[in-house]
């Protein structure tokens, strides 16, 4: 079972996908995988998707009304 373990990037146009993947748990077996764009690919998850948490507050700090400084 092979992982991927770097973001895949396409080079000439868009038509060659590149990605560094390794054997599950060792690391000393990655390689560089390269096909083309339009081939189709097969993969299948073992684990179950993680879904991102639904958060209500947002993380930006407040605004607060007034003038702007200069």
């Amino acid at each position: 079972m092979w992982e991927v373990t770097g973001h895949p990037f396409t080079t000439r146009e868009g038509k060659v996908v590149h990605a560094t993947i390794q054997k599950r748990g060792e690391a000393a077996s990655a390689k560089e995988k390269t096909w083309g764009a339009h081939e189709r690919l097969t993969i299948r998850r073992t684990d179950a998707p993680v879904e991102p948490k639904a958060s209500t507050k947002s993380k930006r700090p407040a605004r607060t009304k007034g003038r702007r400084r200069a």
